[in-house]
């Protein structure tokens, strides 16, 4: 084997050294933090961070427009489903104006 062989293989073994201590490294930083977290933790009251928010007080977004089926979407009041239709004739034209001038 020669010099430059040696040599290549000399840095590898170093390059290999250093990214295994790197790694110990991090691993021990992150057993210390975790620790300290933890101990945080355990001092302070458990909490549920979502006991406000129940299934039924979530309001999916909505466009206000018609249901597949035509009627009227059933939590929109009749003016909210007025605007809906009006927006979505509005929302048709401009589909069809765009759909003309790009194919047209």
């Amino acid at each position: 084997m020669g010099p430059l062989q040696q040599a290549l293989a000399a840095v590898g073994v170093l390059i290999i050294a250093a990214v295994l201590g790197y790694n110990a490294w991090q691993a021990w930083r992150l057993r210390r933090r975790r620790a300290r977290v933890e101990g945080e933790a355990s001092a302070q009251p458990a909490a549920e961070p979502f006991a406000a928010t129940t299934p039924q007080e979530r309001v999916e977004p909505e466009l206000g427009l018609d249901d597949p089926a035509g009627a009227p979407v059933a939590a929109a009041g009749a003016g909210e489903a007025v605007r809906g239709r009006a927006a979505a004739a509005r929302i048709d034209t401009l589909i069809e104006a765009l759909t003309r001038f790009v194919f047209d």
